[in-house]
């Protein structure tokens, strides 16, 4: 053991294979255990053992070893520890044998106490975390920061930063440590996760010292720029993060550090909240960050997000309180959704032009070498027509899924968030909700689907409460500090539906990328059961206060500015034919790569999903293709070098031979007329895939909606 930090690589890897051995030897018969553990009694009186001691009975060794050095007492643990971050087998072996370890500190309380209190593994595992954080790209790739659908990270971006594999390895193993160790060694591991990592090296590299500045300086100056890709990395990180862990305890640390911790007293969460406004990719990346975030199907995230804010009843007109609760209406409502579906989406096509088939589409994606664009494809198709409603069955069936799995992974929230029903009453105030300054004392709500798959039990430390009035008065601060020019609807419903209601506003001029993860965490939203926020954003026969938004006017508003822009495009049509057989097209390559996947969906993968357009690359796309945008697929064009000035040879007239003439560059003026068309071609790009972004989105409200009244129906009259 002391020569263990100058052993050859060889020695190493025999003495965890021999480690390794012991362990399951150990874990097999737990009798053996008290050859290698000597368990520490401060009542115990022992005397020297001499040499006749030791050979008549050498379970004295273990019993005097204590009175060395700690770590003697668990020889065989304390020579694993300092390979548990080790890269390759030896590193590998060496986890798996201390996981075993780990399953026996479970059974055996003085194993756990050892661990806990006597031993470097919590400390090591927490600052392993934080220098393999250290060593990860600060920025991410160019592909992934200039391609627009790009937006979280991948598997093959995993594979492609070998430092991000290592990381993902260490946070797997605390992952299952949590999982299977005593209480002792867990709680000590997360606390030292909590301190040790997340507040001391994610929460900094989250703000990177930009904290006051305003975003759109932030977005803008090149004095900010290594900081902006610096957080969009980071950022990006801890979404992967999120969605690498299973263990409940350890999620809900990661969730605690999301919703209540501070960075030079402002709350993180509200900081995330303000950069969905963000232009650049900080903004996507947090928007996915959210959705990952819904997905958990968390209360205590929800109630953060949204519900403490609706469950004052502020945003609703007195008139509408008693009927909250209500879907009956909600069949209204899905037709009042398809009626925004612009009027131009409608059109069937009565002639021919080219129109790419889904094999030339195909290939346009796959053959980096192929520079004929979606507009210029081959194929020719005759009375062309996508009708909006033709497949509004796949919505109902995908909307229908997704409320009974949300309903199931809600089935132990501690409240339903309903209206006034006299055996509920509403929340007034509401229960102290389980988040709260001191680390680890939360105990945030996470369903048995969220959680660890055996663990249907809620997490819940009483003795850490924050009431609802501290949370309100910290929201009105931050709120305040926000800047945020509706700031009378952000008290209303929350900066986070706020928000988001701005950002999706903006709809024509946002990038396609951004609608798709706009419209997606919307759609999210309107799948929860809870009513009070089923009503809101769903019930468009709701009288709202004033100064509050609802969606379907935030949806009607931008209805009438595509259909004003697209009269504006003399080709809309053909264009507009061809974006849709463009979507078709990757639809039917991601229902033939998803194959019987569970809980797929080609239709909803191919829209708003949040995995719209990744993860659909082939083979020999893996390197270059699978960056091209859909803006790329859909208007590109041959790529055109800076033209060079070249001198020409011309003949002189009596044919004695020749002279140079140098052609004139090209002048101002023609420059201008090329950068006015090409604008003018990007926004009518725009125009049609936001048209067509909007056309998704509508079905899906109008299918959750339908769902609702459904589900809501039969729960009714089933008995």
């Amino acid at each position: 053991a002391t020569c263990g930090d100058c052993a050859p690589v060889e020695v190493e890897k025999r003495l965890v294979i021999l480690l390794n051995t012991l362990c399951v030897a150990i874990s097999l018969n737990n009798d053996l255990l008290e050859l290698f553990f000597a368990p520490y009694n401060d009542k115990e009186d022992i005397n020297v053992p001499t040499i006749s001691d030791i050979t008549s009975s050498p379970q004295i060794i273990s019993k005097f070893a204590y009175l060395h050095k700690p770590e003697s007492r668990f020889l065989i643990f304390s020579l694993l520890i300092p390979f548990v971050h080790r890269e390759g087998a030896i590193g590998q072996q060496a986890r798996d044998s201390l996981l075993l370890i780990m399953a026996l500190s479970r059974k055996h309380e003085n194993i756990g106490a050892y661990i806990a209190e006597h031993s470097n593994f919590c400390p090591v595992l927490a600052t392993g975390l934080s220098g393999l954080y250290s060593s990860l790209p600060r920025k991410l790739s160019n592909d992934a920061l200039i391609i627009g659908d790009w937006h979280r990270i991948t598997s093959e971006d995993i594979n492609d930063t070998p430092e991000l594999k290592v990381f993902l390895n260490s946070l797997e193993f605390c992952n299952a440590v949590v999982h299977v160790s005593h209480p002792l060694v867990t709680n000590q591991l997360l606390e030292f996760i909590y301190q040790g990592f997340l507040v001391s090296v994610v929460g900094p590299a989250l703000h990177q010292d930009t904290l006051n500045v305003p975003l759109e300086v932030l977005e803008t100056s090149p004095k900010f720029l290594n900081s902006l890709e610096e957080m969009i990395a980071t950022t990006a990180y801890l979404e992967l993060f999120l969605r690498s862990i299973n263990e409940s305890s350890l999620l809900q640390v990661f969730l605690k550090f999301i919703c209540v911790e501070k960075f030079d007293d402002q709350r993180i969460l509200h900081t995330l909240i303000g950069r969905i406004h963000a232009n650049s990719k900080l903004g996507l990346v947090t928007i996915v960050l959210f959705q990952t975030l819904l997905d958990l199907n968390c209360e205590d995230v929800l109630l953060e997000l949204v519900l403490k804010y609706l469950m004052s009843f502020e945003f609703v007109g007195k008139e509408n309180l008693e009927t909250l609760s209500d879907v009956k209406n909600f069949d209204i409502c899905a037709q009042k959704f398809l009626s925004l579906i612009p009027d131009c989406c409608f059109a069937t096509l009565q002639t021919s032009w080219p129109i790419s088939s889904s094999s030339s589409v195909s290939d346009s994606i796959n053959d980096q070498s192929n520079e004929s664009n979606f507009l210029t494809s081959t194929g020719v198709v005759s009375h062309f027509t996508l009708h909006p409603l033709q497949n509004y069955v796949e919505y109902l069936n995908d909307a229908h899924n997704a409320i009974k799995r949300c309903a199931k992974g809600c089935r132990f929230w501690s409240h339903s968030y309903g209206m006034f029903n006299k055996e509920e009453p509403a929340l007034s105030p509401l229960p102290s909700i389980r988040l709260d300054n001191s680390p680890l004392d939360s105990g945030i709500y996470l369903n048995a689907t969220s959680g660890a798959p055996n663990d249907s039990n809620l997490l819940n430390v009483p003795d850490a409460q924050m009431t609802l009035s501290n949370v309100q008065s910290d929201e009105k601060e931050i709120t305040n500090n926000m800047a945020n020019p509706n700031f009378f609807e952000s008290q209303l419903i929350g900066p986070f539906l706020s928000s988001i209601f701005d950002r999706l506003s903006k709809m024509p001029s946002n990038d396609v990328y951004t609608n798709l993860q706009l419209t997606g965490l919307l759609s999210r939203l309107a799948i929860y059961p809870q009513p009070i926020l089923r009503s809101f954003l769903l019930n468009n026969q709701l009288t709202l206060n004033a100064k509050c938004r609802s969606l379907w006017s935030i949806l009607h508003s931008i209805q009438q500015q595509l259909e004003a822009m697209a009269a504006n495009i003399d080709n809309f049509f053909e264009l507009l034919a061809k974006a849709k057989n463009f979507f078709k097209s990757r639809e039917d390559a991601l229902s033939e790569l998803l194959g019987s996947r569970p809980d797929s969906s080609s239709r909803k993968q191919s829209t708003s999903s949040s995995e719209v357009f990744i993860n659909i690359d082939t083979p020999k796309e893996k390197t270059e293709s699978k960056r091209r945008s859909i803006a790329s697929l859909l208007f590109r064009t041959r790529a055109q070098s800076t033209p060079i000035s070249q001198p020409t040879l011309k003949a002189i007239n009596n044919g004695s031979g020749y002279k140079y003439i140098n052609k004139r560059k090209q002048s101002h003026a023609d420059e201008s007329k090329e950068a006015d068309e090409r604008q003018n071609m990007l926004r009518n790009q725009n125009t049609v895939l936001s048209l067509l972004v909007m056309e998704e989105f509508l079905k899906e409200l109008s299918a959750i909606a339908q769902e609702h009244f459904i589900l809501d129906y039969n729960s009714r009259t089933i008995f």
